[in-house]
């Protein structure tokens, strides 16, 4: 039986890989926009590279982290998905904005 180590591991090197296609998929359909609106969107694909970052980084985390700190280092990773999450809806929104505004 696998440790919840190892557990939590492989459930959030699964979401960084999905987050990772979502992204790189942002990142391709603004290459299709006009030279502004992708200048507007640049600043929200490094925000949303830089979070996917700091989330890779804490899935390392849990390698070192003490088995009574476990949980807490997990939390910390659903929080920081919850925050990925959101800016990647902002920035979906806000390019859809541009594309249906025609700015």
């Amino acid at each position: 039986m696998m440790k919840t180590r190892d557990l939590y591991k492989e459930k959030f090197e699964g979401q960084i890989h999905e987050w990772k296609a979502k992204i790189d998929l942002m990142a391709a359909q603004g290459e299709k926009l006009s030279a502004q609106t992708k200048l507007d969107f640049k600043p929200h694909l490094d925000t949303l590279q830089s979070k996917l970052e700091t989330a890779k980084a804490r899935v390392l985390d849990i390698a070192s982290a003490a088995d009574d700190k476990l949980d807490a280092v997990a939390a910390a990773i659903v929080a920081g998905w919850t925050d990925l999450k959101a800016t990647a809806e902002g920035a979906q929104d806000a390019i859809k904005n541009k594309v249906d505004g025609g700015t």
